[in-house]
């Protein structure tokens, strides 16, 4: 990183062979204190990029509807004593919901625990990203790249912030595999072994996929590795970090047959994936729609070409000795002026909107992470390549869920944030440390790109802050703690849980739909229901008519319907488009109490208005239902409070 020190009229270094860094002159080596100090600078902007982006999401992190719910349920009903993927169903690895519902136990029912865990799982996902970067680059590379990262992935929308994401089990993952791959490329062995063969099987007993694509990048790595003693310990980890997780799937398993994995937990999305679910993944990954993918990666590349000739290019200084001083001034002021007059242009575009996504400067990113691991198989791997191959790898296989759908901004869906630390920092070590050493001036084109990509980061949480703050949301204070939600559904659910509270008696059971988890929590009332999630393609056949038995039979005493459309997944309205025969038992043995929200008693799912309906049990079920709790912990006038 020495070069981007020299001075504009010094004679450039050579361009470096690629994978490799120009040394630095004896000149233009910064004193102790003075390397010490920018050191502790650039290892702190991480920390304040992260600390911008909590205060600009502040307690909008959670969505009751879409995800949220389940992180918060499913750990609390393993401390209830049901069991993981026979009482309760999990599509991901069981270590997620055993940590957290640790951490439930020590926090209390709060989600301020589950906040903790996967703060500090951000805490180590970012460190590791930092590490791992500055073997594949360099100490600017890393900076950059992980305090841009803990800007955008810290304050994603509701569901994609990396402190209450939609699945804890994917930071888990994330972590786990970035463990793994910095074992792999540590100078010091001692620990390699060990620490890579737990980092392994961490992610592969949180998230199958993410397990599969730390293990195979590791596997290549040893293959095309120079040396046999890293090709041995490479292939080692893989084996042995493998077999612990079979080992922690084995004891999940215990007593639970395989059809109850294939249906209610981790193998089921992988082996009998409903079609439902294939267009949400299609969706996601911008495969719906080739030719708006198409559109959108080429408008990326485009883009991200003309601001790197600008960087790299436009009004360089001057190198001759006996250049003119005046010159000289016009001429540094005209990257500056061109930014400006693109801010002006960008100002007046469809993407200035305050609620729309950023320009797809990143979109490009997941298929290029992609091309720069093949790159790197061409040639045995060693030292700074073995470590590029590895974060490219690993990012292009995390960032495959989004492959041509990368967004950033308000709009970005929950899948976007996770694969960002690993891209962000590939584009990092291909922009700073193996492009700019073949261009003219490279400590320009360095400051250039770090100051648009600080812009960048700029701009997105000036666009959270903004959304967050907005005077249409309100605060929803429950026994579970305190979130911020557009007054509508703020006011809705605050009702319905002053009703439940107010009507509830011990052993009372509560069902909603199409998502059960966050009322289930905040109320204490536990759902009959092995599913918290009653999506397009959870339930169908044989599977539906059971739980329709169980609602009929045995059902709860409250059921909630909510106005959660699902047309992300092709079906949109609940008992309309799927799930009829549940929600036909519901309306047998169910009348409807009470309505909460500003729509009309007859509107359906996907209204504008939003509304809940609680409906009560009439008459009593005939079969005793087995799950119950013992307490309430909504508190009864613990509701919305207007924010100033």
């Amino acid at each position: 990183m020495g070069e981007e020190q020299n001075a504009p009229g010094e004679n450039r270094p050579q361009p470096a062979a690629l994978g490799t860094r120009p040394q630095p002159s004896g000149s233009a080596i910064a004193s102790p204190p003075a390397s010490l100090r920018r050191r502790a600078v650039l290892f702190a902007l991480p920390g304040l990029a992260a600390l911008a982006a909590l205060a600009a999401s502040w307690q909008c992190w959670i969505n009751p509807f879409v995800d949220s719910g389940r992180e918060m349920d499913v750990p609390w009903r393993l401390l209830q004593g049901e069991r993981l993927y026979r009482d309760v169903t999990y599509y991901y690895g069981p270590l997620g919901p055993w940590a957290n519902a640790l951490a439930l136990r020590l926090s209390g029912a709060r989600w301020l625990g589950l906040e903790l865990v996967c703060a500090a799982l951000s805490a180590l996902v970012f460190l590791l990203l930092f590490r791992l970067t500055r073997r594949a680059g360099g100490l600017l590379s890393a900076t950059v790249a992980t305090a841009l990262a803990a800007a955008l992935c810290m304050g994603a929308p509701r569901g994609g912030a990396f402190i209450f994401p939609y699945s804890s089990s994917s930071l888990f993952a994330l972590a786990g595999g970035l463990l793994a791959l910095d074992a792999a490329t540590a100078v010091d062995p001692r620990w390699r072994f060990s620490l890579g063969s737990l980092g392994l099987a961490v992610a592969w007993t949180s998230r199958l996929e993410l397990g599969a694509a730390a293990a195979i990048a590791l596997a290549l790595a040893g293959l095309r590795s120079s040396s046999r003693e890293e090709r041995r310990a490479d292939l080692a980890v893989v084996g042995f970090g493998s077999l612990l997780a079979v080992g922690v799937y084995g004891v999940a398993a215990i007593g639970i047959p395989w059809e109850g994995l294939l249906a209610d937990g981790p193998f089921g999305p992988f082996l009998q994936m409903p079609r439902e679910w294939r267009v949400l993944y299609l969706q996601t990954a911008g495969l719906a729609q080739p030719g708006s993918a198409a559109g959108r990666v080429a408008s990326s590349l485009l883009l991200d070409a003309l601001l790197l000739a600008a960087a790299a290019w436009l009004a360089l200084p001057r190198s001759a000795p006996a250049m003119d001083p005046a010159g000289r001034s016009e001429r540094r002021y005209l990257f500056p002026l061109g930014g400006l007059l693109l801010a002006a242009a960008y100002a007046s575009s469809r993407w200035s909107v305050a609620a729309a996504n950023l320009p797809p400067v990143l979109a490009i990113l997941p298929p290029l992470a992609a091309v720069a691991a093949l790159a790197r198989l061409h040639r045995p791997l060693a030292a700074r390549d073995r470590a590029q191959f590895l974060l490219f790898a690993f990012s292009a296989a995390v960032g495959a869920r989004v492959l041509f759908g990368l967004s950033v901004g308000p709009r970005m869906g929950p899948n976007s944030a996770l694969p960002l630390p690993g891209l962000l920092a590939t584009a990092a070590v291909l922009g700073f440390d193996l492009l700019a050493p073949r261009l003219p001036q490279p400590a320009v084109f360095r400051r250039r790109l770090a100051a648009m990509l600080a812009v960048f980061g700029t701009l997105f949480l000036y666009r959270i802050g903004q959304l967050n703050h907005r005077p249409q949301l309100a605060e929803l204070r429950t026994a579970g703690g305190t979130l911020k939600l557009p007054a509508t559904q703020a006011d809705a659910i605050s009702l319905a849980l002053d009703y439940v509270a107010r009507n509830a008696r011990p052993g009372d059971t509560l069902t909603a739909f199409p998502e059960s988890g966050f009322f289930n929590f905040v109320t204490g009332l536990r759902s009959p229901l092995r599913q918290d999630l009653i999506l397009p393609g959870a339930l169908s056949g044989a599977r539906e008519a059971e739980a329709a038995r169980e609602i009929g039979a045995a059902g709860p005493r409250f059921v909630l319907l909510c106005n959660r459309p699902t047309s992300e997944y092709g079906p949109t309205a609940f008992g309309r488009d799927y799930a009829v025969p549940l929600w036909n038992e519901v309306r047998q043995h169910y009348v409807l109490a009470a309505a909460f929200g500003a729509a009309g008693p007859t509107a359906p799912i996907g209204a504008k208005d939003f509304f809940i309906r609680l409906y009560e049990r009439q008459p009593t079920p005939v079969a005793p239902v087995q799950l119950a709790s013992a307490d309430l912990r909504y508190r009864p006038g613990a509701g919305v409070r207007d924010l100033p």
